[in-house]
């Protein structure tokens, strides 16, 4: 059903670039490879802590969790990588075939920019298992947190260049994106790949990012003690 999606993605927008050959500095081929690289981060950027603490608090399993030698929120973040990581392996193959071998999609602008793509997709990593796992939290206080975690994706799919990229949404609203941590998700890899940043904008997008993981992880520690306490003042 995805790879049906896709098509008619490509479809569509190959229509209304029949009227432009670049949409803000984005060609047609661009476009469809910032969507296949979209496509594959959206693999590697999963992130499933909040669903386990949720389900370890709400049945009791994360007590046995606490007891462990090591700080619980370490051990979440190893299983959501390894699972990360075994599922991209099937699809940096055939994506890198995809842009290899065929004149759909582009490579990248260069080296040095597949490199620092590489690198804000693993800082990306970071910002949104920080995220979610703090949402994941909050289910010491309220055990059920389904409804926050649909609003968030919703802000994700729009604003971090998910549907579109952000360069298509109005300059008003790109000059605020751009220093939230959503944009890390999608966006800038991409962006970065395909050569649209300047290097004093990638100065500035890595410290904005960086600076946001440093505070989304001091945020997570201190929810995340004040909810273990909690759960052993009830007694969990």
């Amino acid at each position: 059903m995805r790879a049906l999606g896709f098509l008619i993605m490509i479809f569509l927008w190959k229509a209304v670039y029949v009227q432009s050959g670049d949409i803000a500095g984005f060609t047609f081929t661009e476009l469809l490879t910032y969507f296949l690289l979209v496509e594959l981060f959206r693999h590697f950027l999963s992130v499933s802590t909040y669903e386990d603490i949720q389900e370890g608090v709400r049945e009791g399993k994360i007590a046995s969790f606490l007891i462990l030698p090591l700080n619980t929120v370490y051990m979440y973040f190893s299983r959501n990588i390894s699972k990360n990581l075994i599922t991209m392996f099937f699809f940096v193959l055939p994506v890198a075939g995809l842009i290899m071998f065929t004149d759909i999609f582009v490579g990248p602008a260069s080296w040095a920019a597949l490199l620092l793509s590489l690198a804000m997709v693993v800082l990306a990593l970071f910002i949104s298992m920080f995220i979610y796992t703090l949402f994941g939290a909050i289910a010491f206080w309220t055990v059920e947190t389904g409804n926050i975690i649909w609003a968030f994706n919703f802000i994700v799919m729009f604003f971090a260049g998910k549907m579109i990229p952000v360069q298509f949404l109005p300059e008003v609203i790109q000059n605020v994106m751009q220093y939230t941590p959503f944009v890390a998700l999608f966006n800038l890899p991409a962006s970065i790949y395909l050569g649209k940043l300047t290097q004093a904008e990638l100065i500035i997008q890595f410290g904005v990012q960086f600076a946001w993981a440093v505070v989304l992880y001091m945020v997570l520690m201190f929810v995340w003690q004040r909810g273990i306490k909690r759960l052993e003042l009830v007694g969990g």
